[in-house]
């Protein structure tokens, strides 16, 4: 096991990265297997930071956060109702990108990892937007 703490890695490997490049990283999981790209950087960041070298598992324990937030992803359901149809925007995915939304699924019950804050801010973005609706009227 290695003595690197999750949070300690975390800021590293954001130093390496850059604030894009590593939320690209923490969207796409870190789990095995990689993606290519994701291989090519973590082997580059390693080289660098040797003392931040670890297990796959590790790893992957330690990046399984919430892109917006950094809160650790909780494993949990979400359903898709039928006929459900919902705009996932640039904004929404930037704000909230770990409430599940299930825009484009067929009706059922989907296995997500989601993040309590990003829950929290997705239900204050629709209060907020129905809020000016009703204003308007």
């Amino acid at each position: 096991m290695s003595n690197v703490s999750a949070a300690a890695l975390r800021a590293c490997l954001k130093a390496f990265l850059g604030e894009q490049d590593y939320r690209k990283f923490l969207e796409a999981g870190a789990a095995d297997p990689m993606k290519f790209w994701q291989e090519k950087s973590w082997e580059k960041f390693v080289t660098e930071h040797p003392e931040m070298a670890m297990r796959s598992d590790e790893r992957a324990s330690a990046l399984d956060v919430c892109p917006a937030h950094e809160a650790p992803l909780m494993a949990g359901f979400s359903d898709s109702p039928e006929g459900h149809s919902f705009m996932n925007t640039s904004e929404m995915r930037r704000v909230f990108p770990r409430a599940p939304l299930m825009p484009l699924l067929p009706a059922g019950v989907y296995r997500v990892k989601y993040c309590q804050q990003c829950i929290s801010t997705k239900a204050e973005y629709f209060a907020s937007r129905n809020q000016q609706k009703g204003a308007r009227a």
